[in-house]
């Protein structure tokens, strides 16, 4: 695949992924470690909704609210906090 094309490639996915996330229309306010899984998570729920052979989610099935109130490492981080980690790399 050449380098314009595959530019192509990733340029569109993001654009699906920014339609349908909001948090990717601006600056994302995480550490850069967490970027990559904020992105596989994005792409694995978008297929999921895609997905016709998702069935609906039964109510015993649900998580409590509660079971996401101590999720580790996603914190918020002021904007310049990715800028200056950007630059050590």
């Amino acid at each position: 695949m050449k380098l314009s094309r595959a530019r192509r490639v990733v340029e569109n996915a993001l654009g699906i992924l920014v339609a349908r996330w909001r948090v990717f229309r601006k600056s994302l306010e995480v550490q850069p470690e967490l970027v990559d899984k904020l992105v596989l998570a994005s792409c694995s729920l978008h297929n999921l909704l895609r997905s016709d052979a998702a069935e609906p989610v039964m109510e015993s099935e649900r998580l409590p609210v509660q079971a996401f109130d101590n999720l580790d490492g996603i914190r918020r981080h002021p904007t310049k906090y990715a800028s200056k980690s950007s630059r050590k790399v």
